[in-house]
């Protein structure tokens, strides 16, 4: 009996202890208070504004955009979930302060430098505000920092880009190198096409490997196509010499290096409309770009963009070459050349391509034939064109050189004449036009002979030789050993 009495007593105890443990154990896990967590709902600006503190660069710093001290609170914190706005904001904010233009002088607005920031980063852009803060802004330091001039970054940011001509630079080359020649003959009836295929070596038939190398070394390279590319036609009425290739030979572009052809000239209507639309269907086909005339007024004036090196170079062509006017000139609804013997249009071309593009490149068919004399009339129009924002002016159809002018630091290489042409033997050139790292420009001459139907680079003493002729053909003009083009005092 005692037994169980103990028994009894242990198992109270037991009960007892475990009830107050179990009391402990939740008064410990209890809060004192209910928490409660209230979001506030912002239905306007003046809320937000109203509730969450307004922070400034530290002008102290004015490479900081934010303070270091962000609030952690959520509601707080909701100014910078987006840090690269909120940097943006205070960016264009140091851009109203400064002067920041064109090469035209306009001032880059708003949306310009948003959308540079949300393409290259507001990092790299504030880089452009700093030089305009230090005074040693100049439209050239956006392709300093980023690679672009401010017309390439316009097609970039506004997805224009892949509709341009992106032309990739030789290895280890920063410099742009465009090639230019005068009147190229390829119809089926030369003696050039004609030895072309009987020799049976392809274009190193009728080109040195000299002139080949160095066409194909250009990162564009330009010739005037002076004939149809077509298989059918009939040649035009009331013409004494007219020319039509086959549409097989238009490989020899590709062959020789050529990228871009002008069509703004007296013969490339020669086998009528039928002929002349064979002949833009098979440049395109070939992947060799053409200025100069088209299906209509539109597209014969429509200018070629190329971006090379970040920068945007625009080619346009036209032609006045002919007494007698027979080539259509396109109009609205018609095909045909683009003719500039009344200078509105083409000026106006020319100050597009400019407004949009870094130079501008006209090769334009003029002057005087068979002659070395440069015409008054070409010598006022290309001043005028240069005026419109023309940075090169190339002319060719002479059939043989006319000199060089320098006009306000640019210059008017008034003919290059033949190229490639017939069977004569004659002094002809290449223009090689070099623009550097800085954008600026240097021309150059390079001497080449044609004999027979084989275009060479000329030996030393022949050179020396076309070079002085040149210069005393020429308006202001001298040149280095090198042929560089150069204004004469």
């Amino acid at each position: 009996m005692n037994l169980l009495k103990k028994k009894a007593v242990v198992k109270t105890v037991v009960f007892t202890a475990a009830f107050f443990f179990v009391l402990f154990l939740l008064a410990s896990c209890s809060p004192e208070a209910p928490y409660t967590y209230e979001t506030r709902i912002f239905t306007t600006e003046e809320d937000i504004s109203d509730t969450l503190p307004e922070f400034f660069p530290d002008e102290e710093d004015e490479n900081r955009y934010l303070p270091e001290d962000m609030p952690q609170d959520p509601v707080e914190s909701y100014l910078f979930a987006d840090l690269e706005k909120e940097k943006l904001r205070l960016l264009l904010k140091r851009a109203e302060k400064c002067v920041i233009s064109d090469s035209n002088g306009k001032a880059l607005d708003e949306e310009f430098i948003s959308a540079a920031a949300d393409h290259f980063g507001a990092d790299t852009v504030i880089k452009v505000i700093e030089k305009a803060e230090s005074g040693k802004y100049t439209p050239e330091v956006w392709h300093d920092i980023t690679g672009n001039t401010i017309n390439v970054i316009r097609d970039i940011t506004k997805n224009r880009y892949g509709k341009r001509n992106a032309v990739p630079l030789s290895s280890g080359r920063k410099d742009i190198h465009l090639g230019f020649g005068g009147d190229f003959a390829f119809y089926d009836d030369s003696i050039v096409t004609w030895q072309y295929v009987y020799r049976g070596k392809g274009a190193e038939g009728i080109f040195a490997n000299e002139v080949l190398s160095m066409m194909r070394g250009m990162d564009v390279m330009l010739l005037n196509c002076e004939y149809p590319i077509s298989d059918t036609g009939t040649p035009m009425q009331g013409k004494k010499y007219v020319f039509r290739s086959s549409v097989k030979h238009t490989k020899i572009f590709g062959e020789i290096g050529v990228d871009i052809v002008s069509l703004a000239n007296n013969h490339i209507y020669d086998y009528g409309e039928e002929a002349f639309f064979s002949t833009l269907t098979a440049l395109d086909d070939h992947n060799v770009y053409r200025i100069g005339a088209g299906k209509d007024l539109d597209e014969a004036r429509e200018v070629q963009y190329f971006t090379i090196n970040g920068r945007k170079i625009a080619y346009v062509a036209a032609t006045r070459a002919e007494k007698t006017i027979l080539t259509p000139g396109a109009k609205e609804n018609s095909p045909g050349v683009f003719r500039a013997y009344d200078t509105a249009l083409l000026k106006e071309t020319i100050r597009d391509a400019k407004s949009q593009s870094d130079i501008v490149i006209l090769y334009i068919h003029w002057g005087a034939e068979h002659e070395n004399r440069i015409e008054d009339i070409i010598r006022t129009q290309g001043k005028e064109y240069i005026d419109s924002g023309a940075d090169v002016i190339i002319g060719a159809h002479a059939h043989q050189l006319q000199g060089i002018e320098i006009y306000k630091g640019k210059m008017i290489a008034y003919n290059l004449g033949n190229y490639l042409f017939n069977g004569w033997t004659t002094d002809t050139g290449l223009i090689e036009v070099c623009i550097d790292e800085d954008g600026n420009i240097e021309n150059y001459f390079h001497p080449f002979i044609q004999k027979g139907t084989f275009l060479s680079k000329a030996d030393e003493t022949d050179s020396e030789r076309i070079l002085d002729y040149m210069e005393s053909i020429s308006v202001n003009v001298t040149f280095d050993e090198k042929g560089r083009v150069m204004e004469r005092a």
